[in-house]
């Protein structure tokens, strides 16, 4: 009996470390995926974000006869 409970825990136990290893792959892969977006965004939206933003201000100071600064 007690070697039939240190298979069953030998095989838990190696399930477990699969589960691990896969979990970790997809967490690795997961966090790549979440650098590249954050790396996109920094690099491009936000420039665009601001570029807009001095339109749309240049827009409303002229509109309104503000002179810029």
């Amino acid at each position: 009996m007690i070697d039939e409970a240190d298979k069953e825990y030998k095989k838990m136990s190696e399930q477990i470390a699969e589960t691990q290893c896969a979990m970790k792959a997809s967490y690795t892969e997961f966090l790549a995926d979440v650098q590249s977006t954050a790396f996109n965004v920094c690099k491009t939206t936000i420039p665009n974000l601001s570029r807009s933003f001095k339109t749309a201000i240049g827009a409303l100071q002229s509109r309104y006869g503000i002179p810029t600064t």
